[in-house]
């Protein structure tokens, strides 16, 4: 897994907290209909505006209110037995950026321990 930076775009305003300032874990649960994996992009190499710009294509039916941005970097840190089991792959649709995260665990609470892990160390931004 190469090292970078991405974001896993969020839609609603029940996924993050403005007074704490983060995302919440349920923007990291994987969606029923793709239980083991989870939708992120990968934006290293783009300015923040372009970031905004990308996350506008992602869902036309719904508004960006926030982003959640982290590091794969924790996915190799072999003391973080969550993430460590997690592989990223790039798929490229439905853009050349898309990536999935795979290899979630199948149990819920195990999910839920992996996405406050993944909460816990991306950064919000909201879309103002």
């Amino acid at each position: 897994m190469q090292l970078s930076l991405l974001s896993r775009f969020i839609f609603d305003k029940n996924q993050y907290s403005t007074k704490r300032n983060e995302a919440k874990y349920n923007a990291f649960l994987p969606q029923p209909q793709y239980p083991n994996e989870l939708s992120v992009y990968e934006v290293s190499d783009l300015l923040d505006k372009k970031v905004w710009e990308l996350a506008l294509n992602v869902r036309v039916d719904k508004e960006v209110k926030a982003r959640a941005d982290f590091s794969t970097v924790h996915f190799q840190d072999k003391s973080n037995l969550l993430l460590n089991r997690l592989t990223l792959e790039n798929d490229q649709h439905p853009h050349p950026r898309h990536c999935n995260i795979k290899n979630f665990p199948t149990d819920k609470s195990e999910q839920m321990a992996m996405a406050m892990e993944l909460a816990s160390i991306s950064t919000l931004k909201l879309n103002t």
